[in-house]
């Protein structure tokens, strides 16, 4: 007969446990998702134009103030040459007299600049993020 009034003693206080475990408060919802720094510029895309010329498009990324472009002379950006390197505050940028019968690279950073302690405008390595693609 004890065994029996332990049992359900037992049992009734594991239920117990777990009801005042699962009881809990609402998460709130997530509405607004803000960062603090810049992501990397999405739907690269490059089209060659006559050869020698290449256009390069990317959508926008937000807060993001201007573009660094990057031109590499290879298979990768990792293992190509920097052939030239352009700022613009567009998402588009044309580059031209390239050599028709070489493989191209190019990676896009999008930055944004703050103010320094003293008021000067200064670049932020952190915010620099990047998207590459390959073309021929």
């Amino acid at each position: 007969m004890k065994k029996i009034f332990y049992s359900l003693y037992m049992f009734g206080a594991a239920i117990l446990c777990l009801v005042a475990v699962s009881c809990s408060d609402v998460l709130e919802e997530l509405t607004d998702v803000s960062y603090d720094r810049l992501f990397s510029p999405t739907g690269l895309e490059v089209r060659v134009r006559s050869q020698v010329n290449a256009t390069v498009n990317w959508n926008t990324v937000n807060k993001a103030e201007r573009y660094v472009v990057e031109l590499y002379m290879g298979e990768t950006v990792q293992t190509g040459t920097l052939v030239k390197e352009e700022q613009s505050t567009a998402n588009t940028i044309t580059f031209s007299k390239l050599e028709g019968d070489e493989k191209y690279a190019v990676r896009v950073k999008s930055e944004r600049l703050y103010l320094s302690r003293n008021g000067r405008r200064k670049h932020s390595r952190p915010m620099r993020n990047k998207s590459s693609t390959i073309w021929t």
